[in-house]
C-alpha cells in the first residue's frame, strides 16, 4: 500500500516557507503564551502548504502555513475541523495568525504512525470515513468559509460530467491526454454514469484527499484506530465514494484484502455502499485525476503515471466496468 501510494504522490510545487525558532516564538506568543520554543521541525506532509511541528517544552503544536489558495480557504479548513471535531479524530484548532502575508492555523499536535497495509488498519480507516460522511449537506458542491454551498451541483453525476468536460476543453487535461483520449474519456464517463445513480439523494462531507499520508494511526495492544485525519484543504460536499476512490486507488478490486476490510469497517460504522461501489469509485477517481492534470503546468513522472491511469481506466471493457 505504501509503495503504490508513492506512485501518485504529487511533488511540491513551491519551496516550503522557512521558519526559525525565534520567528516561531514571536508568531505563537499571542496564542500559546510566551513559553520557550525548543524546536521547529519542518514536516514532509503537504505539497503546497507548509507544516511545522513546534515543540514548546513538553507540549507540541502543529503550525500550518497556508501558501496555496486564498485566505478564505484557510478559514474554511478551520471551520471544517471545528465542525467535525466531536465525531472525527482531527486536530483541535487553537488559533490563527499570519506569517509573511500567509494565513496560518495553529493546531494541537496528534501523535500517530502511518497506516499499515493490514485488515485492522483498513477497517479503522473505513469506519472513520463513515463518521466523516455522516456530516450531511443538502446537495453536492464546493464549500464556502461558513460551510454553506458556495457552488451547488445538481447531482454527483453532474459534478463529475462538468469537471471532465471543463478539464478536456479548458483545462490542461485535454492538452495532456490528446484529442483521441480526451474524447474517449468523455464517452466513457457518459456511458458509465449510471454507476452513480445509487449515490444520489444523500450527500455528506468529503475530505477530498483521504489517503494514507493524511491519516495517523494508533495501535493500542492490537486495537487499531485512526488517531487523526489531517489536511482538509480540499473538503467539499458529495459522496463518500470520492474519498474511497482516493484511498483505494491502488486496490486491485473489491475483493482485495485491504479494500474488503475497508468496506467492512465502513459498513459496520453505519456507512452505506452501493452494489457496484468499487466500480463507481473508479469512475469518480477520473475527477480527481483530471484535477491533478489541471494543476501544475510542469510535467513530472507523476504526470505520466496519472495519464497512464486515466487511459487504463477508460480502456476497460464494458464487462469489466459494469
Amino acid at each position: 500500500m505504501d509503495t503504490e501510494e508513492d506512485l501518485f504522490a504529487a511533488e511540491r510545487t513551491a519551496p516550503p516557507i522557512e521558519l526559525s525558532v525565534l520567528e516561531a516564538a514571536a508568531l505563537l506568543a499571542p496564542i500559546a503564551g510566551r513559553g520557550v520554543v525548543r524546536e521547529v521541525q519542518l514536516l514532509e506532509a503537504g505539497t503546497t502548504n507548509t507544516n511545522y511541528r513546534v515543540a514548546l517544552g513538553a507540549p507540541q503544536l502543529h503550525l500550518r502555513i497556508h501558501t496555496s489558495g486564498t485566505p478564505s480557504d484557510a478559514v474554511r479548513e478551520r471551520a471544517v475541523l471545528r465542525h467535525v471535531g466531536d465525531t472525527v479524530p482531527v486536530p483541535e484548532v487553537l488559533g490563527s495568525c499570519s506569517y509573511r502575508d500567509h494565513p496560518c492555523t495553529v493546531l494541537s499536535w496528534i501523535s500517530g504512525s502511518k497506516p499499515a497495509a493490514t485488515p485492522a488498519s483498513a477497517r479503522a480507516i473505513g469506519a472513520t470515513l463513515a463518521a466523516i460522511a455522516e456530516h450531511r449537506f443538502e446537495a453536492p458542491g464546493r464549500l464556502a468559509p461558513d460551510l454553506s454551498l458556495a457552488r451547488r451541483f445538481a447531482s454527483n453525476a453532474d459534478a463529475l460530467v462538468g469537471m471532465v468536460d471543463w478539464s478536456v476543453t479548458d483545462g490542461r487535461t485535454g492538452r495532456r491526454l490528446g484529442l483521441e483520449s480526451s474524447e474517449r474519456l468523455r464517452r466513457f464517463v457518459g456511458e458509465h454514469i449510471d454507476l452513480l445513480a445509487e449515490t444520489e439523494g444523500t450527500y455528506g462531507l468529503v475530505h477530498g484527499d483521504y489517503k494514507p499520508a493524511n491519516l495517523l494511526m494508533h495501535d493500542d495492544g492490537g486495537q487499531v484506530n485512526v488517531a487523526g485525519v489531517v489536511d482538509w484543504e480540499f473538503a467539499s460536499a458529495g459522496t463518500p465514494l470520492q474519498d474511497v476512490a482516493v484511498c483505494l486507488r491502488h486496490a486491485a478490486g473489491p475483493d482485495d484484502p485491504f479494500a474488503a476490510a475497508f468496506a467492512q469497517g465502513f459498513r459496520a460504522a453505519g456507512g452505506a455502499l452501493p452494489g457496484r461501489w468499487f466500480r463507481a469509485a473508479r469512475l469518480l477517481d477520473l475527477r480527481n485525476l483530471c484535477g491533478f492534470l489541471n494543476g501544475s503546468a510542469r510535467s513530472t513522472p507523476v504526470t505520466a503515471r496519472v495519464i497512464a491511469r486515466i487511459r487504463e481506466t477508460i480502456g476497460q471493457s464494458t464487462s469489466q466496468t459494469r
